[in-house]
């Protein structure tokens, strides 16, 4: 979905904006700058990113805490993106990505918010192959100078309702 279902100026919106919008366009783009625009800046009363891999478990010890920094998690996205970026045009992935990633939770106390982006769907590549894309993550968002800003995750989590291999 390319159109934000939120209504302008809300909070709903401006995290629809930053979660769907701007991350699928920087992936599709490979544009690692356009995506770290939106990461909450590190200082002392934040703590700085952290992002968690649920290595598509719904169990929280089998989670490891994969990115200490900006830095990790850039270098794991940016290989994904260029990943599927050699395998098919910008448009098919864009189309891809908006058309299997919803927001189902956007949760707001004050200046922190929880939300729960789900993909599922699936990519088709120039060799025809197609790739599942079917993952959730929960996002740590914070309000600060007047917007909002991914502060970390925990990603790669299985799809609701996954069962395990089996």
């Amino acid at each position: 979905m390319t159109h934000d279902p939120f209504p302008p100026g809300s909070d709903q919106s401006a995290l629809w904006q930053m979660l769907i919008f701007r991350d699928v366009n920087a992936f599709a783009a490979c544009d690692w700058d356009a995506h770290a625009a939106d990461f909450l800046p590190a200082d002392r009363s934040t703590g700085g990113f952290i992002g968690i891999s649920g290595n598509q478990s719904d169990r929280p010890e089998d989670w490891l805490p994969a990115f200490p920094t900006l830095a990790d998690y850039r270098e794991n996205w940016l290989g994904a993106a260029k990943g599927a970026a050699a395998r098919a045009d910008r448009e098919t992935l864009a189309q891809a990505h908006f058309a299997a990633s919803r927001l189902v939770r956007i949760t707001i106390n004050g200046t922190l918010a929880l939300c729960v982006k789900r993909f599922d769907g699936t990519v088709t590549y120039r060799d025809g192959q197609t790739e599942r894309l079917a993952w959730q993550t929960a996002y740590i968002c914070r309000k600060a100078d007047a917007r909002w800003w991914i502060a970390g995750f925990v990603g790669f989590l299985p799809p609701s309702g996954y069962t395990g291999p089996g």
